[in-house]
């Protein structure tokens, strides 16, 4: 999210070039908020303005499906793509601290055929 959209798509174009069968990448990004309910808009916006404010301003997000049919295009033979609320019930769920992710940030892992 912190890098511009062209220099994402130039980023994975190279490593797609790069990974050999069984590799691949994991990497994070913003998911595009529209069309999501309110809370998790207000708090997308909260957030980059935040960031802005420490000199780290949010310079793309992207539609989930539209990470997954690029990775496609790419030749990456598998993508997995978590959302807060798979991440939650991945990695956080019983946490006696109530530790959780919360917003439009998403995890995504994409494999070589």
């Amino acid at each position: 999210m912190y890098l511009e959209e062209a220099v994402v798509w130039e980023t994975l174009t190279t490593v797609a070039a790069l990974t050999t069968s069984g590799g691949g990448i994991t990497f994070d990004y913003g998911a595009t908020v529209t069309g999501t309910n309110i809370g998790h808009r207000l708090m997308a916006d909260a957030l980059a303005r935040r960031v802005a404010a420490v000199g780290e301003p949010f310079r793309s997000s992207f539609a989930p499906q539209a990470i997954a049919d690029r990775l496609d295009e790419l030749g990456f033979s598998r993508v997995e793509d978590l959302d807060d609320e798979a991440m939650n019930a991945r990695y956080f769920a019983d946490r006696p601290d109530g530790l959780a992710v919360r917003g439009s940030g998403r995890i995504v892992t994409a494999w070589a055929s």
